[in-house]
């Protein structure tokens, strides 16, 4: 079998969530296009308030830089920002919509809920996961989830404004970041924000977990640019190991504070209960651990740069693992909606031993019936809610530019077995412990708790 080795060129990929570049080249659209918003408003608004507001258009054109660099692009504009490193296609297109349609026939009633709960209260809570700690902790009251749809066309006038601002640019990549503005910032901007009741903004604080719909992205916008507070939650993993994470580098850029699962790097990090993975722990001890698998494969999600590593990456793991001492797998796709199976991202895989999951079983489900899971990309948010619950992990570490607090960690899982760098490191790993034991040994060191309390800390 041949050594696969793993590494991820994050520094230099402008494309990647966790490059500097990406970071540098987001900086200077925030400040252009916040210009171009309010020359096609005619608005006076701040770079934060835009900048809350244009954070998924920017993702989706950096992402696909390569594409819009070469030449000026003359496509019918989306609706919603659309990430990926190619244009979306009429399929895509079609099932996001009715997605969101589907979404707004479950949220229709809750708009006037909504904006009542923000006249009654002062600390607004969106997009947190339901758990006791957040109950016994009282941060707020959470508000309503609520998907819009549009009236017709909205105002088509604005659109010819943003066309006649993008031929003013000779850069190609800046004609087509212009002109690529959705309309929901640009056609639909005035029906948007006009909806929103202004009470009492200086008293408001809104506690941010996930945005979740475009309505909250205006609501937090409009309410901090008349003075309200925004405090923003870690929601999921990968923040505070990456020097140059993207998301982490804007949270920070638009939020008050940022509270983090335990740790702190910067002034604005404020170590706070992991709500997320309080969560995951109240669901997962709801079910019975008979590990029916001996292995759980978490694999991410899957794009044209990534697909043909993981496949190679599975076959060689298949082709190493014991046969006798694996023989029941797991493997569970990277789901993004509940709506249908993710099963046929997978459909490469031909082991008798393996069993797809369709990725809509709860994670925490899937867990309880393996005696170990495997992260195919480390870090990742499962890596953490595996320590979490105290569940067997290990995983494949693709981070080169730890920070320096994760960095003795790192050290620490390598040499213990519970992160590798390649592929007979992996297996050999895997084929020659003992799981329980290995773990229940782990578990006792003062590192593995030290991890626990800087990136997965339970309540005080």
């Amino acid at each position: 079998m041949e050594n696969l080795t793993f590494y991820k060129d994050t520094l230099g990929d402008i494309t990647s969530a966790m490059s500097p570049l990406r970071v540098e080249l987001s900086e200077k659209l925030f400040s252009e296009l916040s210009v171009v918003m309010n020359e096609i408003h005619g608005t006076t608004f701040s770079e934060r308030f835009w900048t809350l507001l244009l954070d998924g258009h920017v993702n989706a054109v950096i992402s696909r830089k390569p594409l819009l660099e070469q030449k000026e692009h003359h496509r019918k504009p989306d609706l919603y920002p659309v990430n990926g490193f190619s244009f979306p296609g009429k399929k895509q297109k079609i099932k996001k919509t009715a997605i969101r349609t589907a979404k707004w026939a479950l949220s229709m009633f809750n708009e006037r809920t909504l904006y009542k709960k923000i006249k009654s209260h002062d600390n607004l809570l969106l997009g947190f996961p339901a758990s006791e700690a957040l109950k016994r902790e009282r941060l707020g009251v959470s508000l309503p989830y609520y998907q819009p749809v549009f009236p017709l066309q909205g105002d088509k006038r604005k659109r010819q404004t943003v066309n006649d601002l993008a031929g003013d640019r000779e850069d190609p990549f800046l004609k087509n970041v212009v002109k690529e503005l959705p309309k929901v910032l640009v056609e639909h901007f005035r029906y948007l924000y006009d909806r929103i009741p202004v009470y009492e903004p200086e008293k408001k604080t809104f506690h941010l977990h996930l945005q979740g719909t475009i309505v909250n992205e205006y609501l937090v916008a409009k309410y901090t640019e008349h003075g309200a507070k925004l405090f923003w939650y870690q929601h999921g993993g990968e923040y505070g190991e990456f020097r140059n994470d993207y998301t982490n580098y804007f949270s920070h850029k638009v939020a008050d504070s940022f509270r983090t699962w335990g740790w702190k790097i910067r002034e604005k990090d404020e170590p706070w209960t992991a709500y997320r993975l309080e969560a995951f722990r109240e669901e997962y001890a709801k079910y019975s651990n008979d590990a029916a698998y001996q292995l759980l494969i978490c694999y991410p999600e899957f794009n044209t740069k990534n697909r043909k590593e993981y496949e190679q990456f599975s076959q060689q793991l298949f082709s190493g693992l014991d046969e006798h001492k694996f023989k029941k797998i797991l493997a569970r796709p990277r789901r993004s909606n509940k709506l249908h199976s993710h099963a046929s991202q997978l459909s490469f895989i031909r082991d008798e031993r393996v069993d797809v999951s369709s990725g809509l079983r709860p994670m925490m489900q899937d867990m309880s019936e393996c005696e170990l899971v495997l992260q195919v990309n480390v870090p990742c948010t499962n890596f953490l809610e595996c320590f979490y619950v105290d569940q067997p992990t290990v995983g494949i570490l693709r981070n080169d530019q730890p920070t320096s607090i994760v960095k003795p960690y790192y050290d620490f899982f390598l040499k213990e077995g519970v992160l590798h760098t390649d592929m007979k490191s992996l297996v050999e790993h895997l084929n020659g412990i003992n799981i329980q034991e290995w773990w229940d040994e782990l578990m006792k060191k003062k590192e593995y708790q030290s991890f626990k309390q800087t990136f997965a800390r339970s309540p005080e």
